[in-house]
């Protein structure tokens, strides 16, 4: 895979070194590591007896557009792709940047290729803000938010995306974690819909119930939707569970050798090609100049075999 880089408006415009060190923070045995200027990543999660929850950030130079397959990241103002980079919004079409890897269309939004500000830093928490200004990623101004704290068993990461431009945004958030899991590691959630994906490569507009609650075990990529847990076992034994307040009602579900994706958002994927006919709120948040919409992302650590305390 090339490691060369286009222009970045608002952010880097080639690989860049990373800190000499991550910022930290933890409690009791869970501790959580930092790269702001690496899109606002969480760059390693692990547990003193369990060690990595996600797959640790081990590079020392980070490429906006072909980022590593490591860490967390915050996803704004949309999640996957936006089929052929089109946009069509309030009688207006917008041509995003195509990312290399998919071109034409673009891909995971901007947000996670800047550098963030932390805003607040303390043992049990940090928080960073990125203000965005409209470039050929994103033609609308936006002020991105994330609150992390950590607990002894859980990790809550609140995401909050407000507009700042003059007109209204479409827009939305999401999470996109690598876990540590084997590809043969148990994996489930509870999500009552499943959105196949057409010629495309994104969630047609049908969708279907599920029948099972197990992930396979196999490379795979699932668009969900109205779930209340996603569970998987990491290599080192922990088990963990992802819950998220109703906003991020959908679950992009991707397995690779590597790694697994449990990634809660706030609307369907591909959702954009869908603007040519009007968005709507059904579809997508449609923000007020100045509005703002904020969701949470919890990881907890499983003791036991029941879920009773999430």
């Amino acid at each position: 895979m090339s490691t060369g880089s286009a222009a970045c408006p608002n952010g880097p415009t080639a690989p860049m070194p990373l800190p000499d060190c991550d910022i930290e923070i933890g409690k009791g045995a869970l501790v959580a590591s930092f790269r702001p200027s690496a899109g606002g990543r969480m760059s390693r999660l692990c547990h003193r007896d369990f060690g990595d929850i996600l797959v640790p950030m081990t590079a020392d130079v980070f490429d906006p557009l072909y980022w590593p397959k490591a860490g967390a990241y915050p996803l704004f103002p949309f999640h996957n792709r936006v089929v052929g980079g089109l946009l069509h919004h309030l009688g207006k079409t917008y041509r995003l940047a195509p990312h290399p890897a998919v071109a034409p269309d673009a891909l995971h939004g901007p947000a996670h290729r800047r550098v963030w500000q932390v805003t607040e830093r303390a043992s049990d928490r940090i928080s960073m803000v990125l203000e965005y200004l409209p470039d050929a990623d994103w033609p609308f101004a936006f002020r991105a938010e994330q609150h992390i704290m950590i607990g002894e068993n859980c990790l809550t990461i609140s995401l909050a995306l407000q507009n700042t431009g003059p007109i209204v945004m479409p827009g939305g958030m999401g999470w996109h974690p690598f876990l540590d899991g084997a590809m043969d590691a148990p994996a489930s959630s509870d999500a009552a819909f499943d959105w196949p994906v057409d010629e495309t490569g994104v969630p047609s507009d049908l969708r279907v119930e599920r029948t099972q609650s197990l992930l396979p075990a196999e490379p795979f990529t699932l668009h969900l939707q109205d779930w209340t847990f996603a569970e998987a076992k990491m290599r080192g034994g922990a088990r963990v569970a992802i819950t998220a307040t109703p906003g991020l009602s959908h679950l992009v579900c991707h397995r690779m050798p590597g790694y697994l994706c449990l990634e809660p958002a706030s609307h369907r994927a591909g959702i954009f090609r869908v603007s040519e006919r009007g968005l709507t709120a059904q579809d997508i948040a449609l923000i007020e100049p100045g509005g703002r919409i904020e969701e949470t992302v919890t990881i907890h650590l499983l003791p036991a075999d029941d879920r009773e305390n999430l």
